[in-house]
């Protein structure tokens, strides 16, 4: 199973947020937003692959590489968004924990924190 990784920084040098809306993000701070936004871009993405293997199978190789490139860079955008649910979701937890178990955090798997 592959794990998902966890970002940090975006583009390796600009904090989450930042670049989050370095790509035309709206910063919203409500989980369920930010959870509903990662819906709408795995749908957009899924289905826009479809139009793209038309590109391919037309030979338009140009038109299909930019279509690609636009798919991973969306694909880009969704990690960065989903890296920011976690760790807004941890902040969450840690304010709503008790004080006997602040140290700790559970470890929830990638195939329920992956959307």
């Amino acid at each position: 199973m592959m794990k998902v990784p966890d970002l940090n920084r975006c583009c390796f040098c600009f904090p989450l947020r930042c670049g989050i809306i370095l790509f035309a993000f709206i910063n919203i701070k409500e989980i369920a937003m930010l959870r509903l936004y990662n819906y709408y871009a795995v749908a957009t993405s899924l289905a826009a692959i479809i139009p793209s293997f038309f590109l391919v199978s037309r030979r338009m190789y140009t038109d299909s590489a930019i279509s690609f490139f636009a798919i991973a860079l969306q694909c880009y955008v969704i990690v960065l968004v989903r890296s920011d649910v976690v760790k807004l979701e941890e902040k969450l937890f840690r304010q709503q924990g008790s004080p006997h178990y602040s140290h700790s955090i559970n470890i929830v798997s990638d195939t329920v924190t992956l959307l």
